[in-house]
């Protein structure tokens, strides 16, 4: 996706970690910090919002999931999230779009600059071999329940959103951060990773 971008030109940090990791919290930071972000999220709404897409959508799914000219988000959700091929079809329709929009805000961000791309499922959907680096925010379980229960979730949501990603991400990924603890704590992390990026870069 990202590699027609010049390495030279920008750096592409790909951002990832499990639900309720604290991965927004980290892209608000680094972008705090001087880096531009992206978020595939919110790029996915944008594309949700389309009518092409929602054309698509009814098409493999059914009118049943278009209300008043939008999709009817929690309808959806409860569909895909209990079903792997469904989510497959939903992703099938979504990423190409996503993705060529990222290309393009990429594109548009200042030379020589760090963009970091905020995507939950980063390395299952294999981009991470189009990206300069990559780096996982890590939180053990019940730091993340604390988390998403504050957004209205139940604990057996948060293991069915778990179920579609990678748990090895920290693995995974060049740089890992630990979210453990507080947002100083954090915030020195990633003041690290990105002086490691910068020397990195002026290899």
């Amino acid at each position: 996706m990202v590699g027609a971008v010049a390495r030279s030109e920008r750096y592409v940090l790909g951002l990832t970690g499990m639900p309720g990791s604290g991965k927004s919290t980290a892209r608000k930071i680094l972008e705090d910090l001087g880096c531009h972000a992206l978020d595939a999220d919110a790029l996915a709404h944008e594309v949700l919002g389309l009518p092409e897409t929602l054309a698509k959508i009814a098409t493999r799914f059914g009118e049943e999931v278009i209300k008043e000219g939008k999709l009817d988000r929690p309808a959806m959700a409860q569909r895909v999230f209990k079903d792997r091929k469904m989510l497959e079809t939903l992703n099938s329709i979504v990423h190409p779009e996503v993705r060529r929009l990222a290309r393009e805000r990429i594109e548009s961000a200042p030379a020589e600059s760090i963009v970091v791309y905020d995507v939950p499922l980063l390395f299952e959907t294999g981009l991470e071999k189009d990206l300069d680096g990559t780096l996982a925010i890590a939180s053990d379980f019940p730091h993340r329940l604390e988390r998403v229960r504050e957004r209205g979730w139940s604990e057996e949501q948060l293991k069915d959103r778990d179920q579609h990603h990678y748990p090895d991400k920290a693995e995974r990924a060049d740089f890992v951060v630990d979210n453990n603890s507080d947002l100083q704590a954090l915030r020195g992390q990633l003041e690290e990773v990105l002086q490691q990026i910068k020397k990195e870069v002026q290899k």
